[in-house]
Formats: structure tokens, C-alpha cells, sequence
């Protein structure tokens, strides 16, 4: 993860729209931008004054921190651990994605992490679908 103070949007080259890199807007989330070639892909989300750039290829990540903090000042965090209320654990075939951490913080500051959770019985009928929405 990176961190940066950036310029306010819509000032000279910012955001870089596509720029030294090549970067293609994803859709309508304004801020996330995606670098696809044929032997990587890189994903770059802006949020005030957070950078994450994450993606298959560890050199042309360094190559983008290297080409921003020539621009803008860069502190590089390394590894992901927690973005916007979403917490990163690591392990050997990927990485997992969970809101545990906000969950416990909301239970504490809401006086209910001593309560305990109770099961809810869900309709054989119903059928989960993951969509993805870009």
C-alpha cells in the first residue's frame, strides 16, 4: 500500500488519465484505474489521500511508485493489511478479504461485543449468485 498526499483532482496531470503508464479508467468508479498487458495487470484505487497499486507484477509496481513519487510525496507501506475498513490476511495461495476488524470496532463502540451471535436459518429455496460489478 502507498501513501500520498495527492493534489486535488482535476489539477495539472491529475489524476494521471492515462499518462506515462497507460491506465484505463475502470467504468464508472472514477478513482480505480486498471493497467492490463499481456504478461501483467496492475490495479491502482485512489481514496482522499490513500494509493493502492496492486498486481502481478512486483517491477512495474516499483516503476509506478518510483514514476509518482517524482510527481507527488510517496510513502510506501509495503504489504496490504487494511484498506478502507477491510482487512487483508495473507497466505500461501492468495490472499482473504474480511471486514472482521470493522465488525469487532463496531461492536465495541456500539457496547455489544459481549453479546453472542445467533444463527439464522436460511431458505433451502434461495440460491446465492456472485455478480461482479465494475
Amino acid at each position: 500500500m502507498v501513501y500520498a498526499k495527492l493534489p486535488a483532482l482535476g489539477s495539472q496531470n491529475f489524476p494521471p488519465s492515462s499518462g506515462p503508464w497507460g491506465l484505463v479508467k475502470v467504468r464508472q468508479i472514477h478513482l480505480f484505474f486498471m493497467l492490463q498487458k499481456f504478461n501483467y495487470v496492475i490495479y491502482i484505487l485512489i481514496y482522499v489521500d490513500d494509493i493502492l497499486i496492486t498486481g502481478s507484477s512486483v517491477s512495474v509496481i516499483n516503476n509506478i511508485i518510483h514514476s509518482l513519487q517524482a510527481t507527488i510525496v510517496v510513502k510506501d507501506l509495503g504489504s496490504l493489511a487494511y484498506f478502507l475498513g477491510i482487512e487483508a490476511l495473507w497466505c500461501t495461495d492468495g490472499m482473504y478479504l474480511t471486514q472482521r476488524k470493522y465488525i469487532a470496532d463496531l461492536l465495541k463502540r456500539s457496547k455489544m461485543e459481549t453479546l453472542s451471535p445467533v444463527p439464522v436459518q436460511w431458505p433451502p429455496t434461495v440460491d446465492l449468485i456472485l455478480q461482479m460489478v465494475l
